[in-house]
């Protein structure tokens, strides 16, 4: 993954703004009328078609498709899944709902870069380990 600024700040921004849209997208359409099981299911498969579309549709291009599609993939999923399991528990705010999303989408973004520096060998701040 590509750690110069303009990047990072991309993917951050990126998977911020895609989980918000997802959150709050996932608390209008599931109520408390779903069942829990397949609202998560549903929830999953929309919260990646929304992820995709809009901001992802428009960030791809700028921010890089192969270095933000998992994270973007992986905030939409699970954005998706967790705040329409608690819409169809309980009524959501638009509010909560994004700031759940928000926080997805950097726990899932953190998660992405780590696995790609256990994957590539690199230890964060001791440059690359393969000693080429």
């Amino acid at each position: 993954m590509d750690d110069h600024l303009y990047f990072l700040l991309g993917d951050y921004a990126t998977c911020i703004l895609s989980g918000a849209i997802v959150g709050v997208f996932s608390a209008w359409f599931f109520d408390p009328s779903w069942g829990m099981i397949s609202a998560m299911l549903v929830g999953m498969v929309l919260g990646m078609i929304v992820g995709f579309i809009f901001p992802g549709g428009i960030c791809l291009h700028y921010f890089g498709l192969f270095e933000l599609m998992v994270p973007l993939m992986i905030t939409t999923m699970m954005v998706g899944m967790v705040v329409s399991m608690a819409a169809s528990m309980l009524s959501v705010s638009p509010g909560i709902a994004a700031l759940s999303g928000a926080v997805i989408g950097i726990f899932s973004l953190r998660l992405t870069y780590r696995w790609n520096n256990n994957i590539s060998g690199v230890v964060p701040g001791y440059g690359d380990l393969n000693c080429d």
